[in-house]
């Protein structure tokens, strides 16, 4: 009776640390970023008012007006919204712009959703990785407040992108861990929207980080069961993800080419500020 006594207080314990883990992140971001928050004024750089937010109101209106927004006609003389990299017709968290009406406050909503996802999603994978509460929400304030995340708020569609690639991996991991197929459909369904948000090279990063992981469940004892059982649930989340964008990336990729960048920028300039794969291996 004691020792169960004893084990649901231990229980009761690590459900309070969680639970303050995610209330300090909750108030770190409403914090960090209190003029949004409080409306005392909103992000702001030269792509996001120039270009992002009135991508995203364009396209509300467009969806508002029964169509489905592929095409941008308001800057770069047009162009084709699934084969540029600046921001997607498709992508459900736009949402937020059919829910408020000031383009400033839907635009600084978005943002922070993102970063509490990217938040939330770092602690569950940490969790997963067998972290404590602690360790769990030090490591999402440095991955969010702390990193290249902040820095590329400018570069809005790196950051709203990449804010999915902690929680598929975190949900690919749980399914690993928990030998069930269920979480991979979940981790698959978030790969769908990260892909949605057209830009396919964080994608890459995502597919590139399942694949290594199932490489680092190939050790230890019954490395064997457990490749077979990663790669599973690897090819469960990929083909969920990748099947339900595939209307997505096919569009992307037949337009990628006729974009004011594709058509008019060397392959080096288009890649400029992504990592090469293998600094993912240092």
């Amino acid at each position: 009776m004691e020792a169960q006594q004893t084990a649901s207080l231990s229980r009761q314990n690590r459900a309070g640390g969680w639970l303050a883990g995610w209330l300090l992140l909750l108030l770190a971001t409403a914090a960090i970023y209190r003029p949004a928050v409080t409306g005392d004024g909103a992000f702001e750089a030269w792509d996001q008012a120039r270009v992002y937010v009135p991508l995203q109101v364009s396209n509300a209106r467009q969806r508002s007006a029964g169509e489905i927004p592929l095409w941008f006609r308001h800057g770069f003389l047009g162009y084709p919204l699934q084969g540029e990299n600046e921001c997607s017709g498709v992508y459900p968290p736009a949402a937020v712009f059919h829910l408020i009406g000031d383009p400033g406050t839907a635009w600084a909503v978005f943002l922070l959703l993102h970063h509490l996802l990217a938040a939330g999603g770092t602690m569950l994978l940490l969790k997963g990785l067998g972290s404590g509460p602690t360790g769990a929400t030090l490591g999402a304030v440095v991955m969010v407040f702390g990193g290249w995340f902040v820095g590329e708020i400018p570069q809005a569609t790196l950051v709203t992108s990449f804010a999915w690639t902690p929680l598929v991996s975190a949900l690919w991991l749980h399914a690993c861990r928990t030998r069930r197929l269920a979480p991979a459909t979940w981790a698959g369904l978030a790969l769908a929207i990260q892909a949605s948000g057209a830009h396919p090279q964080v994608l890459f990063y995502t597919l590139l980080a399942l694949s290594l992981g199932v490489v680092c469940e190939a050790s230890g004892a019954r490395k064997w069961q457990r490749a077979s059982w990663a790669a599973a649930a690897a090819t469960v989340t990929v083909g969920i993800g990748l099947g339900l964008a595939a209307p997505q990336l096919w569009y992307c990729l037949e337009t990628l080419l006729t974009t004011e960048r594709g058509a008019g920028l060397s392959f080096d300039r288009q890649m400029d500020g992504s990592l090469p794969p293998h600094f993912l291996l240092q």
